[in-house]
């Protein structure tokens, strides 16, 4: 949808304070204004061992609807280097 890799994308996020991950490591956490503003969830993962009992949940950062859009703007369709134009 927005035409560009997922590392690009997910170095926009990051240096764009859309999500961050706590002490440099771990999964991907929202910040709360982009969480509160619609542009972020949250929802949770589990990981299973080989039996399928749940070893542990993670949190998992999911962009929605809105938030496509709002980077739509950003990565937009015109930018054929798929750069970040900014907002």
């Amino acid at each position: 949808v927005l035409k560009t890799k997922p590392t690009q994308l997910f170095d926009y996020l990051s240096q764009n304070n859309w999500i961050y991950k706590r002490n440099g490591s771990g999964p991907w956490i929202g910040y709360q204004d982009k969480v509160s503003s619609g542009l972020i969830r949250h929802s949770e993962h589990s990981i299973e061992d080989s039996e399928g009992n749940v070893m542990r949940v993670v949190p998992r950062v999911r962009i929605t609807p809105k938030g496509l859009t709002k980077l739509g703007m950003v990565f937009g369709n015109n930018n054929n280097n798929n750069q970040p134009v900014g907002v």
